[in-house]
């Protein structure tokens, strides 16, 4: 064979997997389409990390997150209307449901949040229902506090004379009761 007669090179006709020629144009097109999907997807990828899982998203999130307890919180205070204007109000309320066996009435007398839960108050209360009684029913406010909108101490005095228990109040301002923090 004559070399004039073939002068195809592989450089010139690029065959396909069926052994049709193919153009050197199809194979940029295919590059250029491969180029901007690696492109896209390293974009997506990039976008997803930045949104979801950078440490600013994270920031983010946990602010979102801190947002939705704080609103949570405040509601649940609102809807804590269980206590009197005054602190005395709420002990002489909360004797009267001990001495009426309310487990659950006496338990919403304790402030949310505080050292125990409800259901720790709940259990607490029908262990010592009638030591809770007789230590409240004593309890006096507790001299040289300093004055408090929001906060009132009672004191517990033995035969000695000698502090034997503490009584903290604190107000509910979002509800307007006082509320019993701890026994």
């Amino acid at each position: 064979m004559d070399k004039s007669e073939n002068n195809f090179t592989e450089e010139t006709i690029h065959f396909m997997a069926d052994g049709q020629p193919k153009s050197k144009k199809n194979s940029k097109r295919i590059f250029i389409a491969v180029f901007l999907f690696l492109i896209f997807v390293i974009l997506a990828g990039y976008w997803i990390w930045f949104y979801y899982y950078s440490p600013y998203a994270v920031i983010g999130q946990n602010v979102r997150k801190y947002e939705r307890a704080i609103k949570q919180i405040e509601e649940d205070l609102k809807a804590d209307i269980y206590g009197g204007k005054t602190p005395e109000q709420t002990l002489q309320m909360f004797v009267e449901a001990l001495t009426k066996e309310d487990i659950e009435l006496a338990s919403k007398y304790f402030a949310l949040g505080g050292p125990l839960s409800r259901e720790e108050w709940k259990q607490k209360i029908k262990k010592e229902t009638k030591e809770l009684i007789d230590i409240v029913s004593r309890a006096v406010p507790t001299s040289g506090q300093e004055p408090s909108e929001r906060s009132f101490w009672f004191s517990v005095y033995d035969n000695k004379g000698e502090t034997e228990q503490l009584i903290e109040m604190f107000f509910n301002t979002w509800s307007g009761v006082w509320k019993i923090q701890s026994l």
